[in-house]
Parts: structure tokens; C-alpha cells; sequence
């Protein structure tokens, strides 16, 4: 039985801002071919065979260059092997040795492998902005790429977005790329969108990072790397595997019980409460099994008779309360083999954000 899908209530937001590769399109494997032939071509060059360690599709591209502006992206993983090299100029050529021209060829070896593979869509994605359109929302285009218009218009999805804020609008304006929010706030103000009022979904933890910082209504991490505890860490409210298990609309509520829509930081705190669930000897607030206690979410596991009296001076007056006492919360637990990896769950799906509350009768 497939879970049921998270439902986006089109009432609490006026606009939806997407990421392009790995959320729109499946082009973030383009870029990280064309980072990892950019960067083992030079670093065989520069440090010769003996010493050469290659770059990682995987962990070196998220950490260093996934969602950043390409000059960034260069510098940022250059330093992390303890290379300093100059600037250079935006137009310095693809072969030239400052961070300038690497960030220009790979530009060109990107070019090369899109006319060589073309560009395929998330269908699930182009399915899901059509459902935001259709209920009146405004969605816009947001990355740090310099070929975003080209790789729209290679796809015939351009029209899909009312606006479109990239990495040449970005440094044509002065805007700082992810992890800043800059060009995701820019966004909003060309819709004419407050920005709590605004849904971010990125794929990129400098991203979702970028929408925390932003103070975005709902962030949506779309877990494409294996990295859905670092995509909450960062910030997202929701994270999905596939953008398959959401859907934009309203569920009418039964006689016999509640439904959740949609996303509210404000009101989380009563709702892992009202979902708390119990056996007359423990009972745990329906939190996320990542969830951490912050700002937003306030995990916690209860022992029943497990109470601390507290006697506290009140305007003049000593008031005494009696308030149930946290025991150690079981959603976190982790477990490992000595001398092995901590365990994982790999695929963690959502379910209370859209289930329905039992009520009882009488």
C-alpha cells in the first residue's frame, strides 16, 4: 500500500520557488561529470600521478560545489586540498590557471556533455508545478547556474515559471549565491510574494540552507543524495524522496477525524502534542523520527507517574506545578557494530504530516 501523499494547502502560500538541477531536471549528474573531469584533469596536472588523489562525484560535490556559483564552487573545493591560486578575470580562457578559467572550462565541459546527452525532466516535479499553477500559485526558477535559460529552453519547460532568477541575474545585481538567500528573496520580490508566505524546494543543502536563512514559510528538501538527516539539520521542514509524494490541494475533514495540511512552524508544538501517542506507560509526541528539538519541533518521550515538582516565585506569589519529566527520547536511538558505521535508515517516509487524527466520540 503506498503512504499517502503530503498535501500542500494552497491557502498558506502565494508562491513556490525551485531549484533547477536535481529538483527540475536530472542535470546534476551532468555538472558533477563535468566537475570531477575538470578537477582530476588538473589535479593529475598540477600534483603528478604519485600524489594524485581524484575527485569524489559524491561526498566533494555536495560538500564543495553542489548549488554554489561555479567560481565559488572551484575556490571552495581548491581549498580544501590546500591549493591557492589567483582570481583571474571572468573571461580569463578555460585553460588558464586561476579560479576564473577552471570555473570557465568546466562551463565548457558542462556545454559539451548537454549537447551530448541532452536534458530529461522530473516528470513528478513538471506534474507538481502544474497542480501549483492550477491552484493559483506563482513558481519561479532559482539557481546558481549561468546555463539555467539554456537548459529550460532545452527541455521546453521555460514557460512553466513566471520569473527566473540565475547565476548571470545574480551577478549582474551584486547578489550572493547559496549559501545566502539572496537570489531566493529576489525571487519573492519579483512575484510580489511575502517571503513566509513562500515555499522553497531545493535539493542542495547550501540551498536549503539558503531558505532557512531566508526565513521561507516552508522548506521542502528533496532528498536526491542519500542525505535526508542533513537536509532537516539544515533546515528543511519536509523532506521527500521524489516530489511524487506531494500534492498541491485540500482534503475534506471527517466526522471521525483531522487532517493536517500543508506545513505551520508556529503551530507544530501543538501538533506533535494532539499526535502524541501513548500505552498507559510511555507515550511519544508525534515528532519526525530525525527531529531534533529547535525553534520548530520538541521531541520528547513521557513516563507516566514521571513528574517533577517545582515551586517558583511568581509576582510576589509562590506557585508550585507538577510538569511531566522528559525520559530519553527513543526516535533518535541509534545503534552500531563495534568498529562499524553507525546504522541508517536509507529511506524514511512521512506519513503523520497528512494521516488522520482518531478522535473518539463521547
Amino acid at each position: 500500500m503506498a503512504a499517502p501523499k503530503k498535501i500542500i494547502n494552497p491557502e498558506l502560500y502565494d508562491a513556490v520557488l525551485f531549484d533547477l538541477d536535481g529538483v527540475v531536471t536530472r542535470t546534476a549528474d551532468t555538472h558533477a561529470k563535468a566537475w570531477k573531469k575538470l578537477f582530476d584533469e588538473y589535479l593529475k596536472k598540477s600534483s603528478g600521478s604519485h600524489d594524485f588523489i581524484p575527485f569524489d562525484s559524491k561526498d566533494d560535490y555536495i560538500k564543495y560545489v553542489d548549488g554554489k556559483p561555479r567560481y565559488k564552487g572551484v575556490k571552495d573545493f581548491l581549498t580544501s586540498r590546500s591549493i591557492v591560486i589567483p582570481h583571474g578575470l571572468v573571461n580569463d580562457e578555460p585553460y588558464a590557471e586561476t579560479i576564473c578559467g577552471l570555473g570557465n572550462r568546466k562551463n565548457q565541459i558542462f556545454s559539451d556533455l548537454l549537447k551530448k546527452e541532452g536534458v530529461r525532466v522530473y516528470e513528478s516535479t513538471i506534474d507538481l508545478i502544474k497542480q501549483f499553477r492550477k491552484n493559483g500559485l506563482k513558481t519561479a526558477i532559482v539557481s546558481s547556474s549561468k546555463n539555467c535559460l539554456k537548459v529550460l529552453m532545452a527541455a521546453d519547460i521555460e514557460d512553466l515559471f513566471e520569473t527566473r532568477v540565475d547565476g548571470i541575474i545574480s551577478e549582474n545585481l551584486g547578489l550572493s549565491g547559496k549559501p545566502e538567500p539572496d537570489i531566493f528573496l529576489e525571487a519573492a520580490k519579483r512575484l510580489d510574494a511575502p517571503v513566509n508566505r513562500c515555499v522553497v524546494v531545493e535539493d542542495a543543502l547550501s540551498g536549503v540552507e539558503a531558505g532557512k536563512k531566508g526565513g521561507f514559510g516552508l522548506i521542502i528538501g528533496v532528498n536526491r543524495k542519500d542525505q535526508a538527516e542533513q537536509l532537516t539539520q539544515k533546515g528543511a521542514h519536509l523532506v521527500v524522496n521524489d516530489l511524487g509524494e506531494i500534492k498541491a490541494g485540500r482534503e475534506e475533514q471527517t466526522s471521525w477525524g483531522h487532517i493536517y495540511e500543508g506545513f505551520d512552524p508556529g503551530d507544530e508544538g501543538r501538533r506533535e502534542t494532539l499526535c502524541a501517542l501513548g500505552n498507559g506507560y510511555f507515550v511519544t509526541r508525534g515528532a519526525a523520527p530525525w527531529a531534533r528539538a529547535d525553534e520548530v519541533h520538541y521531541p520528547g518521550t513521557y513516563l507516566a507517574g514521571g513528574y517533577n515538582r517545582l515551586k517558583t516565585k511568581v509576582a510576589g506569589r509562590v506557585i508550585e506545578n507538577e510538569d511531566l519529566v522528559n525520559i530519553p527520547n527513543w526516535l533518535c536511538l541509534n545503534f552500531r557494530i563495534a568498529g562499524e558505521e553507525w546504522f541508517q535508515i536509507k529511506e524514511v517516509k512521512i506519513l503523520f504530516y497528512s494521516q488522520s487524527l482518531n478522535i473518539k466520540k463521547g
